[in-house]
């Protein structure tokens, strides 16, 4: 299986919807991080890499969707450094998107 990151979100048009989808796909990704259903490292390659989190900033995004992103950019660090803290950091990631999306 070939795992691809996010593409047709850039491929959007209509800006409010690529910030929706980008917020959307983080609450989902930590959701199915925590249930086991999706490895760490899937949800680095669909969507927290610094690859998308640059094409995230060359859009010229909300800098609070940006951070949403970097944290998930962050979390295998977490996970290996101060593993204790990985459900924190994971809690963080879905109160900012479900902020985000109000």
């Amino acid at each position: 299986m070939s795992l691809t990151s996010v593409p047709e979100i850039f491929e959007m048009t209509d800006r409010p919807e690529v910030e929706r989808s980008v917020a959307v796909m983080s609450l989902g990704l930590c959701a199915a991080i925590v249930g086991g259903s999706v490895s760490l490292a899937e949800a680095e390659i669909r969507l927290f890499n610094p690859k998308v989190l640059a094409r995230l900033e060359a859009l010229g995004l909300p800098q609070s969707l940006i951070d949403i992103v970097h944290l998930g950019t962050e979390l295998e660090d977490v996970q290996r450094l101060v593993p204790d803290r990985f459900g924190d950091s994971i809690a963080e990631i879905q109160s900012k998107a479900l902020a985000f999306l109000r």
